[in-house]
């Protein structure tokens, strides 16, 4: 007998959500921020070899780029009109920075405003990663480093990454307007879903003991497609599982680990700086498992339509419109995809997983969302709801 979910919610205090039982209601929207240009802008830029010089002028913002980036041999550019990437192997670790005007408003927040300050650099940690953050001149600017190492101290307190963003430099970039963008995604028309015998807990809800969720319904990416690409998939905690660190004794390949009900995993106890998480520490981002634990053998895909942005020691990173999709563990070895590379929604990128540097982790995605949250900087958003609505709609 099929129980509703009003009927859940007054038995259960904690509801198994049947698939299609949450509406894709609240979307963010997106669109270009005013950008103000340094007053001593005369055209000029640092000297950079071409070809790559030519690319900085089809971006409409000001082009910053740390210095010591001017001398990296193998430096990248993936340069689009409202955003852009530098990227650069070195010594062991991948080093990254990037701009963009896309800002996503959130329901009920104050427009920017043309003239508003600039944001101190904000550093956010996690294991073999480090982020910084700024806002300058009305655009949105973000560092990070990989490394491959855990002893790797440039990952370690934030110092080697905030000084990426303190020495940037302004290099040029476009004065004119790129063409405007407005409004949220379309959401995609409803579909079978993935797994007919779907469910999934409510977001924020954390395995207990093991942190405290973001209970939002807010759907940050509507459109997004799921990023394993065939069911059954299943979201739950590597750390709080069976065989994980702080879970039940056996193994990670415990069948109770590739079941449903879904669990949020987002702000799950870590030392990782997540500002938007209540304990402003945690999980940035939630982890999936594909049907088994076999290495190498499912495809990942891309979310949206984007560009490939930058790829770490364990990281492929998709720059989409108004998100920065981040993909961690895959086979690097046989990624299907190249720094630069445009692709589609539901492209494939690389094969699930347990790449982490020169260490190893269990079979599995773990799947950030970074947004530049109403002027605030890049941020880790909590992409559950997002994946559910995913799941349900299927391809």
């Amino acid at each position: 007998m099929k129980v509703s979910t009003v009927a859940w919610v007054l038995v259960c205090a904690s509801p198994v959500l049947p698939a299609f039982a949450m509406a894709d209601e609240d979307q963010v929207a997106l669109r270009v921020a005013s950008v103000t240009w340094p007053a001593n802008y005369t055209g000029a830029a640092a000297p950079l070899p071409d070809p790559r010089l030519a690319q900085v002028g089809k971006v409409y913002l000001p082009v910053l780029i740390p210095k010591s980036f001017l001398v990296e041999k193998d430096l990248q550019l993936v340069a689009q009109p409202t955003s852009y990437t530098f990227s650069s192997s070195s010594n062991g670790a991948e080093l990254v920075f990037s701009g963009t005007r896309i800002v996503t408003d959130l329901p009920g927040k104050p427009p920017i405003s043309a003239e508003q300050p600039d944001v101190a650099t904000q550093v956010t940690l996690a294991e073999q990663n480090a982020l910084a953050t700024t806002v300058r001149a009305g655009a949105t600017y973000l560092a990070s480093v990989e490394c491959r190492s855990q002893a790797d101290t440039r990952c370690a307190d934030g110092r080697f990454v905030t000084s990426l963003v303190d020495s940037a430099v302004f290099l040029g970039g476009a004065k004119g307007e790129p063409q405007a963008q407005s409004g949220a995604a379309a959401p995609l028309p409803p579909a079978k879903p993935f797994d007919p015998n779907f469910t999934y807990r409510p977001a924020g809800e954390l395995v207990s003991g093991s942190g405290q969720g973001v209970a939002s319904m807010l759907n940050r990416a509507p459109g997004m497609r799921f990023p394993i690409e065939r069911p059954p998939a299943y979201l739950n905690s590597q750390v709080w599982g069976v065989g994980g660190s702080h879970g039940a004794k056996g193994s990670w390949r415990d069948g109770a680990n590739y079941t449903y009900p879904w669990r949020d995993t987002f702000c799950e106890s870590r030392s990782r700086a997540t500002p938007i998480c209540p304990a402003g520490k945690g999980h940035q981002g939630v982890d999936i498992r594909p049907v088994d634990w076999a290495r190498g053998k499912y495809w990942v895909v891309a979310a949206e339509d984007g560009v490939i942005s930058d790829i770490g020691t364990y990281t492929v990173t998709l720059q989409a419109k108004g998100t920065r999709y981040r993909y961690l563990h895959m086979q690097m070895s046989k990624l299907a995809v190249k720094v630069g590379q445009a692709v589609n929604r539901g492209d494939h990128l690389g094969l699930v997983s347990n790449d982490f540097g020169d260490t190893s982790t269990t079979v599995h995605l773990h799947f950030e969302m970074l947004q530049n949250l109403s002027g605030k900087g890049w941020v880790h958003v909590p992409p559950y709801q997002s994946l559910v609505v995913a799941y349900e709609k299927g391809n």
